[in-house]
């Protein structure tokens, strides 16, 4: 069996605060949880408890920071959790409950930052790791983080499903 993703949630905070509420998807006992952060500041970043570090990416020059991180679902998350920031900033969240992945089995995660001041920058390109090129069993997940409110869109060479969801520009 492959990972697959069962639900999604989105959520965002237009106005600079501290405690940030993320929209959880409705999660079910035994399956993961995978929550994307990002603020438009630098800030020190605080989870709940329970939630295991994917990634964490500060763009320090441009305001900029993501925090990835998984939690292997007891059922009693509910429907959001409180993430703290060091400082007041404006965030953008998106969570997904998986199914069938591996929980011994740590993800790999790729970073990369890109700057631009272009109305229209060039295309970002990620380079995956070396377990590229995709199959059908694996499972990735992209995040982009602009500090402007824009919608990003593109696709995942050789994927069949185009990125396309927009939890809020910060």
């Amino acid at each position: 069996m492959f990972p697959q993703v069962l639900a999604t949630n989105s959520s965002e905070e237009t106005s600079d605060v501290t405690l940030h509420t993320v929209a959880l998807p409705t999660v079910i006992s035994g399956r993961w949880v995978v929550v994307t952060f990002g603020c438009d500041g630098n800030p020190t970043i605080t989870w709940p408890a329970g939630w295991s570090s994917m990634t964490e990416l500060a763009d320090s020059g441009n305001g900029k920071k993501i925090s990835v991180r998984r939690k292997l679902s007891d059922g009693s998350e509910g429907g959001n959790i409180t993430i703290t920031t060091s400082s007041a900033e404006k965030s953008a969240h998106q969570s997904f409950l998986i199914k069938n992945f591996d929980s011994g089995e740590v993800p790999e995660v790729k970073s990369n930052t890109g700057t631009s001041t272009s109305a229209r920058p060039a295309r970002f390109t990620l380079t995956f790791p070396t377990w590229a090129p995709l199959t059908s069993d694996d499972l990735a997940i992209v995040v982009a983080m602009v500090n402007a409110n824009i919608n990003f869109t593109g696709d995942l060479s050789g994927s069949t499903s185009p990125l396309e969801n927009d939890s809020g520009g910060t």
